[in-house]
């Protein structure tokens, strides 16, 4: 079995330092794209700001098994987000341009290699961490050694976290920022509608990602 610093230089042979999880890490973030990732790392920092805590040193948003693997290694909490693969899958697809073929696998690919790890992980359901950020925070702090604060408005702080990733979005996307911000826009759900019905088919023809949904949130749970 690959060594913590083994697999740390592997995933920053395509990762920033700063996303990749360290012996001094709180906690580790990750999820297949478009399930929530930049918003829970945004919300953990925007409540932690509204409450003047420091925030958490955190691996997140390489979107591999092996931040959460590392994590694990380091006795770390690991938190795995995870959305109904339709929905997940669309989004990259429309986010990524890539083929529904390449979406579908690299989705198989994520969650069949949690799956695979020996350690109990908090889960983030796509619709709940969205909708109530504090029940996430609420399973995390229970095995966090130095818990983090509950929002005391949520719908002012994800009015916030999202004000943040439009900013950001618009920063480094330009005019692609409606496609790619992790925030629902008009434009994009104009898209969906366009490419909704390959992506259903697909998972028409393979439900293997379906399978695998139900099978970490049972595990989750």
């Amino acid at each position: 079995m690959p060594s913590p610093d083994e697999i740390r230089a592997k995933l920053l042979e395509k990762n920033m330092h700063n996303l990749v999880c360290q012996p001094r890490s709180k906690l580790v973030v990750e999820g297949y794209p478009r399930s929530a990732n930049t918003f829970s790392v945004d919300m953990i920092n925007v409540i932690c700001d509204a409450a003047g805590h420091k925030r958490p040193s955190m691996g997140h948003h390489t979107h591999s098994v092996l931040n959460l693997r590392l994590g694990a290694l380091q006795k770390i909490p690991i938190v795995v987000l995870i959305r109904d693969p339709a929905a997940a899958i669309l989004s990259y697809k429309i986010f990524s341009g890539r083929p529904v073929a390449f979406c579908l696998d690299r989705y198989v690919t994520f969650y069949s290699r949690t799956l695979q790890l020996n350690k109990p992980f908090i889960l983030g359901e796509f619709e709940e961490t969205v909708n109530n950020f504090n029940a996430v925070l609420t399973r995390l702090n229970a095995v966090l050694g130095d818990p983090l604060p509950l929002s005391d408005d949520l719908a002012r702080d994800t009015a916030r976290a999202q004000d943040q990733a439009r900013t950001r979005a618009a920063k480094r996307h330009g005019d692609k920022a409606t496609e790619r911000v992790g925030v629902p826009t008009e434009e994009r759900e104009t898209l969906k509608q366009e490419q909704r019905a390959e992506v259903e088919e697909a998972l028409a023809r393979n439900p293997e990602p379906m399978r695998l949904y139900d099978e970490v949130l049972a595990r989750g749970r």
